[in-house]
């Protein structure tokens, strides 16, 4: 429904009634996706899933804070299992070394409860209802099952955007326009709609850009196998009809 600037400063049935009823007259109104259950019950679970993917990458970041406050400091690669048991070897005061401890434990809870979500995730997307539309989305560089599973359960219906460029205005990946007669004013992207859809979008342009151009990992090409060929896009061109 159209929005009044500034927002309503008188509201009754009266009024709202009127309202609708223009919006009827003039086309104003724009279509929504109403999730069914399944899909809101899916949906809710990948949010979840990312809810603790969060809390493992802030405590991360706090141990990783922890260790430099106090002098310890790892040149390579952070997270791997060699960091990990230098972490736990660390030379260090009782009470700070039962903090690394509290702080470890946490990150192998937090790793654990995302592992077994992410095989419960693979039996949604296995299933009759999504097997089909994820097996096509997979196929392009940058998009795996939770990425896929997150986008058809937030998205809906694909048909309901006739371009690329309706789909990014409606997670906010458009810039905003602050123009006036001739001078046109570009600002940054609206940040409109859906952020959770926005950030996994970014996230998969960001690995879909990496790597060089024609060529594909082993792990792509097992995911493009046995899949028509009009489905698998040409590099630079995404057009999948889900």
């Amino acid at each position: 429904m159209a929005v009044q600037k500034g927002g309503k400063k008188l509201k009754n049935d009266f009024r709202d009634a009127l309202d609708i009823a223009r919006c009827l007259a003039s086309g104003s109104y724009k279509a929504v996706n109403i999730p069914d259950i399944e899909d809101e019950d899916v949906r809710d679970y990948l949010r979840m899933r990312d809810d603790h993917q969060t809390a493992l990458k802030q405590i991360k970041q706090r141990l990783n804070a922890f260790c430099l406050r106090h002098g310890f400091q790892y040149d390579k690669s952070k997270w791997t299992l060699a960091h990990i048991q230098w972490i736990k070897r660390l030379e260090c005061t009782f009470k700070q070394k039962e903090i690394i401890n509290e702080y470890l434990a946490t990150y192998e809870a937090l790793k654990s409860k995302i592992e077994a979500f992410d095989v419960r995730i693979e039996d949604f997307a296995s299933s009759e209802r999504y097997a089909d539309k994820v097996k096509k989305l997979v196929c392009i560089k940058g998009i795996q099952t939770n990425t896929a599973m997150s986008f058809i359960s937030e998205v809906g219906d694909f048909n309901r955007f006739r371009t690329a460029e309706q789909f990014a205005g409606y997670i906010g990946l458009v810039p905003g326009e602050h123009s006036s007669g001739d001078k046109v004013c570009r600002t940054v992207i609206t940040k409109s709609g859906n952020t959770h859809l926005r950030r996994i979008a970014v996230e998969c342009c960001n690995s879909y850009r990496r790597g060089n151009v024609g060529q594909k990992s082993a792990a792509l090409k097992k995911r493009q196998k046995n899949v028509p060929s009009e489905v698998i896009p040409a590099e630079g061109l995404i057009r999948i009809n889900v």
